[in-house]
């Protein structure tokens, strides 16, 4: 059996070695922090500027391979980029300025989704418009063409589910390939 004394002696002696591993372990933990590069800060303004040029990019690029499906001709030029620069017009002011001057109140925020709605419908009417012009210039073969691209361009539903078929309840084959170019995701 161990003395007292033995066990008192022992105990300071536990102390101070446990004292000194905690310390070099903070000071490895603490050295490994500094070594490390600082998080690159949190810019939601520069997460929104480059989804808007992306879909700005990806835009043009489904309206030109729709202007060389539908084969424009330079006499059909000028409704064309009518409808082009329709497209690709932005919506409105649907950031609604800095958070402080958002409505808080119920009232106000209807009326800030109302705004938002009416911008977003007169845009659609300028769609509409142009369509309509363009339409007027198209041959009736590019109308045909246009008209089948039109309607499968916005389908509500899944595109692709897992079973492979693309949300439709009858599982009808899908339209052909040359017609989807509007289509955000082509099939084979």
């Amino acid at each position: 059996m161990k003395t007292m004394q033995q066990r008192k002696s022992f105990c300071p002696l536990a102390t101070v070695a446990a004292g000194i591993v905690l310390a070099f372990g903070m000071q490895a933990t603490a050295n490994a922090a500094d070594t490390a590069p600082p998080a690159p800060p949190h810019d939601a303004h520069k997460m929104e500027h480059d989804w808007a040029r992306h879909r700005q990019e990806w835009m043009k690029k489904r309206l030109e391979k729709a202007a060389e499906h539908l084969g424009i001709q330079p006499s059909q030029q000028e409704a064309w980029q009518g409808y082009v620069n329709a497209v690709e017009s932005p919506i409105g002011n649907g950031d609604a300025g800095k958070p402080a001057d958002r409505p808080t109140d119920a009232a106000g925020i209807a009326r800030l989704r109302a705004d938002f709605a009416a911008a977003h419908a007169a845009r659609m009417m300028n769609i509409a418009n142009a369509t309509a012009r363009l339409q007027d210039v198209l041959t009736p073969e590019q109308q045909k063409k246009f008209n089948r691209m039109i309607a499968h361009a916005h389908r509500p539903g899944p595109r692709h589910a897992p079973d492979g078929h693309d949300g439709r309840e009858d599982h009808r084959p899908p339209p052909p390939h040359d017609d989807m170019l509007l289509h955000d995701q082509a099939r084979p």
